[in-house]
């Protein structure tokens, strides 16, 4: 699945839109632009239904992986490499943020029926 970077406004206002709800679909992901990722309230939810996703780094520039805890905190899982592909276990509804250089480039919630997230 191809991810597109939206514009600042537009992420803002869709920001501002979900509040602190997580998306539902890794179709909906969505770029943040800035030093550091929006003050919003997500956090990976409690789920029992284990998948596995597949992010591709189709871009320019490393992307670092983190990982939304169930407080709302970043756990550094990879750096992914440019043209690289990484495959990581994770469950259901879980948050998963991108990383490039200082700016929070993407995040998304992990889905069964769309797992693999392709950076651009």
């Amino acid at each position: 699945m191809k991810i597109q970077r939206l514009s600042k406004v537009a992420a803002a206002g869709l920001m501002t839109l979900l509040g602190g709800l997580t998306l539902g679909s890794v179709a909906q992901a969505q770029s943040l632009y800035g030093p550091n990722c929006p003050n919003y309230a997500a956090r990976s939810p409690s789920s029992n239904q284990a998948m596995t996703m597949r992010v591709v780094n189709d871009s320019s520039e490393p992307a670092d992986l983190y990982w939304v805890d169930f407080r709302g905190n970043l756990k550094f899982y990879k750096r992914i490499f440019q043209r690289d592909v990484f495959t990581q276990p994770t469950y259901a509804g879980h948050l998963w943020i991108a990383w490039q250089g200082n700016r929070c480039e993407f995040w998304w919630t992990a889905n069964p029926t769309q797992s693999q997230i392709t950076l651009r």
